[in-house]
This record gives structure tokens, C-alpha cells and sequence, in this order.
């Protein structure tokens, strides 16, 4: 098997701590914890021992066409600006010149996530 060279050249987060990398950065290195109660908001949880969360703010969602934004789960517009964010970074700002280098197939974009969207694995739950 030949390996090829891969090169990181943007980043993007979307977290706890915020939108974007450098919020994400200057809460690690603050030592912030991004933990709240949510008591109040999960109480119709039957048996649900834990009442504490790190959620991540709400974004745009409008940014997103509504075809598109239709079937999608709140981890996936987290995954959306995330790749947007790290587009940007990559072209110095310039998503548009990013798209044609995706259309070449000599570029890709990575996502990762803790769980997925918490939404439709509840969802997933409820139907069994």
C-alpha cells in the first residue's frame, strides 16, 4: 500500500466553550468548564440520574438552505459550521474558492463528534 501525504490546513470547532476555535482554545487554556445545571429543563426525564450538561450555543440555522436544513439534526449544523469554519480558515476566508477544490476531489473534510445528535437517539428510544 503507498501512503499519500495528507496536510491539515483549516480548523474549525463548534463547542461547549463556543463558536470556533479560539473560543474553544482560550477555555482550555482558561481551565473553563462549559457545565451547567439543567435540573429545570430535563425534569420530565423519568430516572435520569445525571442533571448536568455542556451544551453548545444555538447557531444560524437560516445559513443552511431549507432543503437541506429540513433533515438535518442540531449535530449536524454543529458539523456544518465546524467544516465551514475550517473552509475559511484554510482559504483565508474565501468559502467559494474552497467549493471548487471539494468539486476536484483533492480535498476532503473530517468531522468528528462525541455522540451524534442526543435528539435522535432519544427519538430512536422512544419508537422501541
Amino acid at each position: 500500500m503507498q501512503l499519500k501525504r495528507v496536510v491539515i490546513t483549516g480548523i474549525g470547532a463548534v463547542s461547549p466553550l463556543g463558536i470556533g476555535c479560539e473560543s474553544l482554545f482560550d477555555g482550555l487554556a482558561d481551565m473553563r468548564s462549559a457545565v451547567v445545571s439543567t435540573r429545570n429543563e430535563w425534569q420530565h426525564y423519568k430516572n435520569l440520574r445525571s442533571l448536568i450538561a455542556a451544551p453548545a450555543p444555538d447557531l444560524n440555522e437560516r445559513e443552511i438552505p431549507r432543503q437541506n436544513r429540513r433533515s438535518m439534526s442540531r449535530m449536524s449544523f454543529f458539523g456544518y459550521d465546524a467544516a465551514k469554519q475550517a473552509l475559511a480558515d484554510a482559504f483565508e476566508g474565501s468559502v467559494a474558492t474552497a467549493l471548487g477544490h471539494f468539486e476536484q476531489g483533492r480535498m476532503g473534510c473530517i468531522i468528528g463528534s462525541t455522540t451524534g445528535s442526543p435528539i435522535a437517539l432519544n427519538e430512536t428510544f422512544e419508537i422501541m
